[in-house]
């Protein structure tokens, strides 16, 4: 995606997440800050701590996926340390208030260290010109390698030629956020986080709990291309898969009130719906409260994202399933590849990977454990 969404219970203010400008909550007093850290200093994996490198892969694609992403490895090679190399990495986190982008910046830093090298991290949740300030802030400094969601690619194209010049590893996460798409102009790769996977993983879950469900989109009218991405594949899924697709309704906005009021009109428009694909977990959770004060309780609801309350409702069957990303590896991961790139390994880089999603379902939902 080209744009990144990310939301917390406390509120929500303009950003980056799921595909690359997030409306991340409000939860972080910085500006365009330079709240730079070293890995040493807040890495939190037990691999960085042993020196040894971090990234694997936690998941596999699922049985029956034939989607694009089929088509994209899962990772990059693990890199193999070279002694007495060091290099210096940037980290451009577009809310660092965000439990699952916190999650991304961990992975980084613990990487980073484990690498022999170090990370310097900037939260951007100020906006587009602050990430562009902040990028430019890492080129001055002398970074080898800067790993970005751009909230605005736009306004950070005169930067990544720059940064280009001067021979800097520039990867991307999730921008944009689908597999066919090209990459950005001057980014030596992209790292999905698997939302064609989530999309069939969310219909997979639906079918098998009523192979015959007439089913229901809950997407959203916001203009990020990522999310409609998401929201397309759910549709076509569901039709690929043979659910009874009876339509669409959108949510104006991402707070919970807005989803309520999108599953009250999927109530009075599609009386015959037993089921919703929700766009994001909080969405999920609105559309299951609705349907709990609806007397409607038997409608099945799916969501992604990995927030933890939707994963205890999962567990507790209010809410059918989610998709948990893994936003920690995709840190380890960006960071594993620019170390590629700068020592000569495992080269040429893929243009794409991408990360599947962990499917979270009541079999499984008490031994995950979400953002």
């Amino acid at each position: 995606m080209n744009v990144r969404w990310a939301f917390t219970r406390v509120g929500v203010a303009t950003g980056v997440l799921m595909v690359t400008v997030a409306l991340a909550a409000c939860g972080s007093s910085s500006n365009n800050s330079s709240s730079a850290t070293s890995a040493a200093s807040s890495a939190t994996s037990s691999a960085a701590a042993s020196g040894t490198t971090t990234g694997t892969t936690t998941t596999a694609l699922p049985a029956g996926y034939s989607g694009p992403e089929s088509h994209v490895p899962t990772g990059y090679g693990t890199p193999k340390v070279k002694p007495g190399f060091k290099f210096v990495v940037g980290y451009l986190n577009p809310n660092a208030g965000v439990a699952s982008l916190l999650a991304q910046q961990k992975g980084v830093v613990a990487e980073a260290k484990a690498l022999g090298g170090k990370a310097i991290t900037y939260n951007a949740v100020a906006g587009p010109q602050a990430q562009a300030a902040d990028f430019k802030d890492l080129i001055t400094q002398g970074v080898n390698a800067i790993v970005v969601q751009p909230q605005s690619p736009l306004a950070l194209s005169p930067l990544i030629k720059e940064a280009e010049a001067k021979h800097i590893v520039i990867i991307a996460s999730n921008t944009p956020a689908d597999a066919p798409s090209p990459n950005l102009p001057g980014y030596d790769s992209d790292i999905l986080q698997g939302t064609d996977v989530c999309a069939y993983e969310e219909v997979k879950t639906i079918k098998d709990a009523d192979p015959h469900a007439k089913v229901v989109a809950m997407g959203t009218s916001l203009p990020f291309p990522s999310l409609q991405y998401l929201t397309a594949r759910e549709i076509y899924w569901a039709k690929k898969l043979g659910l009874d697709y009876l339509g669409r309704v959108d949510t104006s906005g991402p707070t919970p009130a807005e989803a309520q009021t999108a599953q009250q009109s999927i109530l009075a428009r599609y009386p015959s719906a037993n089921a919703v694909m929700a766009w994001f977990d909080i969405a999920a959770e609105a559309a299951v409260a609705t349907n709990r004060a609806s007397g409607k309780t038997s409608i099945l609801v799916t969501g992604q994202g990995g927030d933890q309350a939707a994963i205890d409702e999962v567990k507790a069957g209010e809410l059918l399933g989610t998709c948990k990303n893994q936003d920690g590896e995709i840190g380890t991961q960006a960071v594993m590849a620019a170390y590629d790139q700068l020592t000569k390994q495992h080269l040429p880089l893929p243009k794409k990977v991408s990360l599947p999603p962990i499917a979270v379902t009541k079999a499984n939902a008490s031994s995950i454990k979400g953002f």
